[in-house]
């Protein structure tokens, strides 16, 4: 019955329980794995999404200019560090400094900080999940919506990368600490 009814309905949704166990999939998901939700027609949508990208090509290219090094001059170019509530605090290890990183490509924003929210940045649930799903890539790890959403800064979740990888080592120094 409840079937026939949303059918009925013309549901345009996913009810919240839905929306949880599409996020988590699709963290888990192997390759290049991209999900969208929108009732805005497609065409909209594609002419959204190129068009943008157009003008930038059109503005960069020129004679002999390859698509490595067009993609190179975009990648290289990051806005100002936005006004945010707090401070710019830089990286202080090797896991901080990489997740910086990941950020201000996502973002195009120079001098992430390691206290800076996720949120403030401009992320929102589906950027999240890029992000874990990178975060799974870069340190092969395992970290839910649910870890990602708990931990809204790089400094946080760096520790919580560090306890996931220091739990997964079957190393004999982790052991040795075990019984210290």
């Amino acid at each position: 019955e409840g079937g026939s009814r949303e059918r009925a309905e013309h549901r345009q949704a996913l009810r919240p329980e839905e929306v949880f166990v599409l996020l988590e999939w699709s963290v888990r998901l192997k390759g290049p794995g991209v999900l969208y939700e929108t009732i805005a027609p497609l065409t909209e949508r594609i002419s959204r999404a190129y068009e943008r990208k157009d003008a930038i090509l059109a503005e960069e290219s020129g004679e002999g200019a390859s698509a490595g090094s067009l993609l190179a001059k975009r990648l290289a170019v990051r806005r100002e560090r936005p006004s945010l509530s707090t401070s710019y605090e830089g990286p202080e290890n090797r896991t901080e400094e990489i997740l910086v990183e990941m950020l201000q490509d996502f973002f195009g924003i120079d001098k992430v900080g390691v206290t800076d929210s996720f949120f403030e940045l401009g992320g929102d649930s589906l950027k999240a999940m890029v992000l874990l799903k990178k975060i799974r890539q870069e340190f092969r790890i395992n970290m839910t919506v649910m870890d990602f959403f708990e931990r809204q800064n790089i400094r946080q979740l760096a520790v919580e990368i560090e306890d996931k990888i220091w739990i997964m080592d079957d190393g004999e120094d982790k052991k040795f600490m075990a019984i210290i």
